[in-house]
């Protein structure tokens, strides 16, 4: 299995895994785009106001 952490704390969360899940997507959106075509999943582990 591969991780690639690409945010974590206070900038917000997002953790790729094995290059089709996405683990949290509390970043901007420019910052997945690189990786947003290879992703099969999003899982949310919650929400913010």
């Amino acid at each position: 299995m591969t991780c690639n952490i690409i945010a974590t704390g206070s900038k917000g969360n997002a953790i790729q895994l094995d290059h089709r899940l996405l683990l949290d997507c509390g970043v901007p959106f420019k910052v997945l785009q690189p990786i947003f075509m290879e992703l099969n999943l999003v899982l949310l582990t919650h929400r913010h106001g």
